[in-house]
C-alpha cells in the first residue's frame, strides 16, 4: 500500500486532483454567473458540471500517463523520471493549486463581505430615516430597507403541459409563503409573470423590478424523474447564493415548498417560521396538489369556465384537508368572483354567503394571516356593501402587517370608501411598489386619487394602467370621469366614448353632457342605461340624476339601491356624481347606514 501511495505521489496525482478541483470551482461558477447574466438556457450549468466531472478522472490518467519536464509533456517511464524532474513538475502544480486555493478563499471572502457590507446598509438606512432611531422609522420605511426578492414563475421544461400546474403553483405557493414575512418585501405575481413574458436574465429582472434577490425554478424530466430546479441569485453581485435539485414527489410537496421558503428566508436572514407546520398548513399531499391546480386556474385568464374549474379543484382540496387554509381563502375569492358575475340574485346571494363562510374558516384556521383577513373584509365592503362589519377585518389584517400587493390594494380601496383618502394613497403606493408592472395596482392607486379629488395624479395613474394592460375594463371611464371633473370636458368625453363596458361608459357621457349643457344627451344616456340595465344599474340612475339636478329622484333611486345591495354604493363617500347631494339629511343617514360617514 505504501508503494502505490509514494507512486501516486511521485506522480503528482495528489497535486493534479487539488488544482483541478480548485479549478472546477472557479469555471463551475462563472458558468453559473454566465448563466444568469447572458440569459443562458437552464441547462446550460448541468451540461458544465456534467463534463468538468467527466474530466475528473480522465486528467487523473493522464497525470498518471505523463509527466511534465523541461522538454514539455513526456510518456511517464516504468521506474519513474529523475527525481529532480518529479521536485520540478510537483512545485509547479504546487504553486498552481496554492494560487488557486488562494483565489477561491479570495471569492468566498469578497462575498461574504459584501454580503455583510449590504446587511449593514440596510439596518443604517432603516435607522436613519429623518435621523431618528430605528425604533421610530415608519413601516415603509423599514420595508424598503430590508431584504428584497421576486419569485419568478418557474419554467416548465418537461415538454408536458400536465406538469403546468407544479410549476405554476409551486412559485405562486413560494411567492405567498414568502410575502407572508413581514421582513420581506416581494414582489408581486402579476409583475414576475410580466417581466418573465421577456425572456430577461436574472439580474435584468432585479433591475425591472427593484429587488435585490431572484428566485428562478425550472421542472423538467429526467429519465422517469421529474426534477425541480430552483436558484436564488443575489443581483447585487451576479453570484447564485443557493443552488438545488429536488425530485418531484406528489407525497413530498408539501416538505418541497417549505424547504424552499426556509432556505430562502435563512439565506436573506429574515427567518420567521417557526419549526414544524404553522397553523393552517396543508397536511394532505392531495389537498395541496388539487390547490396548486386550482389557483393555476385563476392566474390563467379569467373565464367563467376557468372560474368553474379552479372553483372544483379548491372545493376538492377543502375536502381532502379540511384545516388547510389557503384553500379555504382562495376559494372564498372564487365565490366572491362568481357571486359578482352572476345575472341570477338568488345564486349570487348565495356565493357571498359561501364566500363569507369561506374566509371565516380560513380566518379561525390560521388566525395571524393578515391576507385572510383582508380578503374577509373585500367580501364584507363589495359583496355585502357593509363597511361598519368591513372594519374590523381590515384594522385586523393591518395591525399582523399586510405584505401582499392584493392585500394592500384592497385596504386601499377600503379606506378610500371610507374617507381616509392619506392613507389609502399610501396603502395604494405600498401595493404599487410590490406590484409595478401591474395595471391592477396601478388602477387602485388612480382610485385612491380619484377619491381624494386629485384628479390630475388619478389621470397619470390610470393612463399608466392603460399602458400596461390596453385590455383593461372601465378603465378608460374612470379616466374620463377624471379628465371631465378635472374641467377638461372634451378630453373626458373622447375616453368615455372608447370604454366597452356600457354600465360604465352611460354615466360617463351623461356627466359631460350635462357640462356641456347638453340636457337632451344626458337623458338620452340615462334612458338607454334603465332599457339594458333595469335595477341592476340603480347606483348608476342615480349618479346620472343627481348631476341632472333631480333630487328627489335620485334620492329615491339611491334608496333603491341600498334595498336591492348594489355595490355600487360602496363609492357613495366620494362619487363626484352626487355632490348635488351631500347636504341632503336623507343621502347623509344613508351614508352613515353604510358606514361611509360618523
Amino acid at each position: 500500500m505504501q508503494k502505490i501511495f509514494d507512486e501516486l505521489r511521485r506522480r503528482n496525482i495528489f497535486r493534479v486532483a487539488g488544482v483541478y478541483g480548485a479549478s472546477s470551482w472557479l469555471i463551475i461558477q462563472l458558468g453559473i454567473a454566465f448563466e444568469t447574466s447572458l440569459n443562458l438556457p437552464g441547462w446550460f450549468d448541468r451540461l458544465l458540471t456534467t463534463l468538468v466531472l467527466l474530466g475528473f478522472p480522465i486528467a487523473l490518467i493522464l497525470a498518471w500517463a505523463f509527466e511534465l519536464t523541461p522538454e514539455g509533456l513526456k510518456r511517464t517511464e516504468i521506474g519513474g523520471p529523475s527525481e529532480d524532474g518529479s521536485r520540478r513538475a510537483g512545485r509547479k502544480l504546487g504553486i498552481a493549486l496554492i494560487a488557486l486555493i488562494s483565489v477561491v478563499i479570495g471569492l468566498i471572502t469578497w462575498r461574504i463581505i459584501t454580503s455583510e457590507v449590504q446587511r449593514q446598509n440596510d439596518m443604517s438606512s432603516a435607522a436613519s430615516s429623518d435621523g431618528s432611531t430605528a425604533t421610530s422609522v415608519t413601516e415603509q420605511s423599514a420595508m424598503d430597507a430590508l431584504r428584497t426578492i421576486a419569485v419568478m414563475p418557474f419554467e416548465n421544461l418537461a415538454d408536458d403541459e400536465r406538469y403546468d400546474y407544479i410549476s405554476s403553483g409551486l412559485s405562486s405557493s413560494i411567492r405567498d409563503d414568502l410575502a407572508g414575512n413581514r421582513l420581506l418585501r416581494v414582489v408581486a405575481r402579476s409583475s414576475s409573470q410580466a417581466v418573465a413574458n421577456e425572456s430577461l436574465g436574472a439580474l435584468e429582472i432585479a433591475e425591472r423590478l427593484n429587488v435585490a434577490n431572484v428566485l428562478e425554478g425550472r421542472v423538467e424530466k429526467r429519465g422517469e424523474k421529474l426534477l425541480i430546479t430552483v436558484s436564488l441569485v443575489d443581483a447585487r453581485t451576479g453570484f447564485t447564493r443557493w443552488v438545488e435539485t429536488l425530485t418531484y414527489d406528489p407525497e413530498a410537496l408539501i416538505d418541497i415548498r417549505n424547504k424552499i421558503t426556509s432556505v430562502c428566508a435563512q439565506t436573506l436572514s429574515v427567518d420567521q417560521r417557526s419549526q414544524g407546520r404553522e397553523p393552517g398548513d396543508a397536511t394532505v399531499p392531495e389537498a395541496f396538489t388539487e390547490y396548486f391546480r386550482g389557483t393555476t386556474l385563476l392566474y390563467q385568464e379569467a373565464t367563467l369556465e376557468s372560474l368553474e374549474s379552479a372553483r372544483r379543484h379548491l372545493e376538492t382540496a377543502v375536502q381532502l384537508d379540511p384545516g388547510f387554509a389557503d384553500a379555504h381563502s382562495s376559494l372564498a375569492g372564487v365565490y366572491l368572483i362568481l357571486g359578482a358575475v352572476s345575472a341570477d340574485k338568488g345564486l349570487a346571494d348565495a356565493m357571498i354567503d359561501k364566500s363569507e363562510a369561506m374566509a371565516r374558516e380560513a380566518i379561525a384556521l390560521a388566525p395571524s394571516d393578515a391576507d385572510t383577513h383582508a380578503v374577509l373584509g373585500e367580501i364584507l365592503m363589495s359583496g355585502r356593501v357593509d363597511m361598519v362589519a368591513a372594519a374590523g377585518p381590515f384594522d385586523r389584517a393591518q395591525a399582523l402587517g399586510l405584505s401582499s400587493g392584493d392585500g394592500l390594494s384592497r385596504h386601499a380601496v377600503f379606506l378610500s370608501a371610507t374617507g381616509r383618502h392619506d392613507e389609502a394613497i399610501e396603502q395604494a403606493y405600498r401595493a404599487k411598489t410590490l406590484d409595478p408592472l401591474s395595471a391592477s395596482a396601478s388602477e387602485t392607486l388612480g382610485l385612491a386619487y380619484y377619491a381624494d379629488r386629485q384628479f390630475g395624479s388619478a389621470i397619470t395613474a390610470y393612463r399608466l394602467a392603460l399602458s400596461q394592460n390596453p385590455e383593461r375594463y372601465t378603465t378608460r371611464a374612470r379616466l374620463g370621469l377624471a379628465h371631465i371633473y378635472s374641467g377638461s370636458v372634451e378630453d373626458g368625453l373622447d375616453w368615455c366614448s372608447k370604454e366597452e363596458n356600457l354600465m360604465e361608459r352611460l354615466p360617463c357621457e351623461a356627466a359631460a353632457a350635462v357640462r356641456k349643457g347638453e340636457s337632451e344627451s344626458a337623458e338620452k344616456a340615462l334612458g338607454e342605461l334603465i332599457e339594458v340595465f333595469g335595477d341592476a344599474g340603480a347606483y348608476q340612475q342615480a349618479e346620472m340624476l343627481a348631476e341632472m339636478g333631480q333630487t328627489e329622484v335620485a334620492i329615491a333611486t339611491l334608496l333603491k339601491a341600498e334595498s336591492l345591495g348594489d355595490t355600487g354604493l360602496a363609492m357613495a363617500g366620494y362619487d363626484p356624481a352626487l355632490d348635488n347631494l351631500r347636504d341632503d339629511e336623507r343621502f347623509q343617514a344613508l351614508l352613515v347606514r353604510l358606514g361611509l360617514s360618523d
